[in-house]
């Protein structure tokens, strides 16, 4: 392979955004063959343009099929070049592919323009055509799988051969599907009791998916069958989850019955049960503190590490009551890992980190009202990890900083 080869291929295959904005200001469309071509002499004068077809001559297409890049074209800046090529596509079919991972998405629209089955796929299913599109097979293998059964196509791709699986999947109703989402369907459909219990919902949006695939014990609850009518956003899904594992754990601690959560209709009514159970708790702490003293119930993971300046080691119960206070997370329900928090407390928030494969890594973190750290608290917490596993070691014996 020449140096100029290898050049295009990588080209090809480069998912970076920048690359991408790139490209589209050396875009041009050819209306009269519906054709995007895309320039790449600015990296080398010998490459030759890429030619994307258009929608319209994908749907009329013969013979091969044609050389796609790994580019996500959808994605791509709205150039007036782009914009043409973008135009000739049905809107359905460009919002549907938007929701999905960028990987694959130019031969997934060239399938579903050119085969009347995968572009039904992608109305009914669209997970299902994306993972088709994306699998390790030639377009003469899709083509003969077509008319088979769906529960076929989910059994080549590694889901249950279940027309149950195929209920589920057609009620995913989802404003976005990125890696996490798609890992939360797999874990779904590698237990039939998950999916059979979910196809019972009246649909399945990004909360009542992410409830689905964490806590299978809430699954059909009231609060699942509300979660899954509401309105939701990624950011919500998140929250939520973090949410409905601080009160289980906190249940568990406490051996409250999950009932409360299960008769819910709105998170905030859970918020409200997780701040009834955390007075309680800190009630019950108190007592523990004051019949065993005041050491924290963490198993220890090794000596603890020596901490930079600015950051504190939560040691004691009473230091622990007082962040639990502050950040309205109950943190003495862990048990491993270390509990951290920055002294400057003009922002109340902690972080757990755990010490897993002979490197320290975030466990989780919450700031006040119980809420997800922000962008800028876990750029912190990102350093200190890489601090800690720059100057710590199992056998550290350092100590740390007191309370």
């Amino acid at each position: 392979m020449t140096n100029a080869s290898a050049l295009r291929t990588k080209i090809l295959h480069d998912s970076r955004p920048a690359l991408w904005r790139l490209l589209s200001r050396h875009s041009l469309w050819d209306e009269e063959t519906a054709t995007l071509w895309v320039d790449l002499t600015p990296f080398d004068s010998k490459l030759q343009p890429v030619a994307i077809p258009g929608w319209e001559r994908m749907l009329t297409w013969h013979g091969e099929t044609p050389e796609l890049p790994a580019w996500a074209v959808l994605a791509w800046p709205n150039t007036p070049a782009v914009h043409a090529w973008r135009r000739q596509i049905p809107a359905w079919v460009r919002d549907t592919l938007q929701r999905l991972p960028n990987k694959g998405q130019l031969r997934l629209l060239f399938l579903s323009a050119r085969y009347p089955q995968m572009l039904e796929l992608l109305d009914k299913m669209p997970v299902l055509a994306w993972r088709l599109a994306n699998a390790n097979m030639d377009e003469h293998q899709l083509e003969q799988l077509f008319p088979r059964p769906r529960t076929d196509m989910t059994g080549l791709i590694g889901w249950p051969e279940d027309r149950r699986a195929i209920r589920f999947l057609q009620k995913l109703r989802l404003r976005s599907m990125d890696e996490q989402m798609l890992q939360q369907i797999d874990t779904c459909l590698a237990d039939p009791t998950i999916y059979h219990r979910a196809t019972e919902l009246p649909r399945i949006n990004s909360m009542a998916l992410t409830l689905a695939a964490n806590f299978p014990q809430l699954i059909g609850s009231q609060l699942h069958q509300s979660l899954a009518r509401q309105p939701c956003r990624p950011q919500q899904c998140q929250q939520m989850k973090a949410l409905l594992q601080d009160a289980i754990e906190l249940a568990n601690w406490l051996g409250e019955s999950l009932d409360p959560i299960k008769s819910s209709r709105f998170l905030v009514e859970v918020e409200e049960i997780h701040t009834k159970w955390l007075q309680k708790g800190l009630k019950r702490l108190k007592t523990r503190a004051e019949q065993s003293g005041q050491k924290m119930p963490i198993e220890k993971v090794g000596d603890p590490p020596p901490l930079p300046a600015g950051w504190q080691l939560i040691r004691s119960l009473h230091a622990c009551n007082a962040l639990c206070q502050t950040t309205g997370h109950a943190w003495f329900t862990q048990t491993t890992g270390l509990i951290v928090r920055p002294r400057d407390k003009t922002t109340p928030w902690a972080a757990q980190i755990d010490f897993i494969d002979g490197h320290w890594q975030l466990g989780k973190g919450r700031q006040a009202g119980n809420r997800l750290l922000d962008s800028e608290q876990l750029a912190q917490c990102n350093l200190l990890l890489t601090y800690l596993n720059a100057h710590s070691s199992p056998t550290a014996t350092a100590s740390p900083s007191p309370d």
